[in-house]
């Protein structure tokens, strides 16, 4: 008695779940025979499910009463919460709602906000409030946790996939560090280890002559 306690229950067109404390408790197909449902079917009228839209309330139920005790606060989101963001959501309880973001480094996986978790190694967050922190690009690394940004790999290397922690993994020729590449009125873009594909500018299109996407053939890409 007298013990704030938060609950969640989400709905992902497919299975009803019900959070305590962040933590799942209780989980159930919707579907009879599994697949999408699509909206929630509320109430059942003579054993007949209803499909139309109907008021929501909080606090009480024709099946099971009102609620005995006091309710803090509400709050009915348009997506459905993954795991961890019931989680960090059940962090922010007892107290206040948090109005700080999370700082650079970190992220908050509910609206970005507190509670925070730094970027592991191989990952970065350069803005505050971000609600998930993002893999270093192909051709840099981060080998700390809480990083804000990537370190370039030295002497126009890269590294074999996103997410590289350490300058070891910067082991491959850099196929976009020379401007001939490339033909004019394209970019290169990396694609992982030596793979790469000359895209064409805003306004341009692939034309007759170019060669395939990565210079195949040994023939550039003609972007006109």
């Amino acid at each position: 008695a007298g013990e704030l306690v938060h609950i969640a229950a989400s709905y992902d067109g497919t299975t009803l779940s019900v959070y305590v404390g962040g933590a799942l408790a209780a989980s159930s197909e919707a579907c009879e025979g599994g697949g999408q449902c699509g909206n929630v079917t509320w109430p059942v009228e003579d054993g007949v499910r209803v499909r139309e839209e109907v008021d929501v309330t909080v606090g009480s139920s024709p099946l099971s009463g009102v609620h005995d005790g006091r309710i803090a606060f509400v709050r009915v989101l348009g997506v459905s919460l993954s795991d961890e963001q019931v989680q960090a959501s059940a962090g922010r309880v007892p107290g206040e709602a948090s109005e700080g973001k999370c700082p650079a480094g970190s992220s908050g996986p509910y609206d970005g906000e507190a509670p925070c978790i730094a970027c592991s190694p191989g990952s970065f967050a350069e803005q505050v409030g971000q609600v998930s922190c993002a893999l270093c690009p192909i051709g840099s690394y981060a080998p700390a946790v809480g990083s804000v940004g990537c370190l370039s790999c030295p002497g126009g290397v890269q590294t074999p996939t996103k997410g590289a922690v350490g300058v070891w993994e910067c082991t491959g020729e850099d196929p976009c560090a020379s401007s001939e590449t490339c033909g004019a009125n394209s970019d290169c873009v990396r694609l992982g280890g030596q793979g790469f594909e000359c895209a064409c500018h805003a306004g341009f299109a692939l034309g007759g002559g170019g060669g395939l996407p990565g210079g195949g053939g040994g023939a550039k890409t003609v972007c006109q």
